[in-house]
């Protein structure tokens, strides 16, 4: 992918959430990727759709998920980076809406940090440029993006503590 993030490079990130998952870090490293651990703590989705089609192999650096949200608005994902079970991380290409005017580049890594056979760490970060007359929301746009990150990874909590997440097909 042309516009794939360097995974060697990591830009100031704007944003982070830590949170502590009672699983394992496998079950954790899946609930990240995985549809139907997905469909538990991504806000109000009515669909994830995977195109392995430019990936190495499933779930892995192209994997494409289309998130569609019950209220219609989809978005693409695109996975840059996948290290089994410790780091993942993914930007979105374009948001669509008027949106791309305002925010642009964005991408989030979510690592995962052994703290024990079922205890796991959890530290999502998150990037993005405000291009223009973006600038002026930028600080509004990373409190919003801050929630929004911090919502979904402690709703991981309950799914992947309930041991929910299936293993990965390849």
């Amino acid at each position: 992918m042309s516009n794939a993030p360097d995974p060697s490079q990591l830009p100031k990130h704007q944003y982070s959430v830590t949170v502590e998952l009672n699983a394992p870090i496998e079950d954790c490293f899946q609930a990240s990727y995985l549809e139907d651990a997905m469909m538990a703590w991504a806000p109000n989705p009515k669909t994830i759709v995977y195109d392995h089609s430019a990936a190495p192999y499933p779930y892995g650096p192209g994997s494409a998920r289309t998130v569609t949200l019950t209220s219609g608005v989809s978005l693409v994902e695109v996975i840059f980076i996948s290290e089994k079970p410790t780091l993942l991380g993914y930007y979105i290409p374009h948001f669509g809406f008027g949106i791309d005017a305002l925010l642009k580049n964005y991408q989030g890594r979510m690592h995962f940090e052994p703290l024990g056979p079922t205890r796991t760490r959890l530290t999502w970060k998150g990037y993005f440029d405000c291009p223009g007359l973006g600038r002026i929301f930028e600080p509004l746009f990373r409190v919003a993006m801050r929630k929004l990150i911090s919502s979904m990874a402690h709703k991981m909590q309950p799914h992947v503590a309930s041991r929910q997440a299936r293993p990965a097909t390849t």
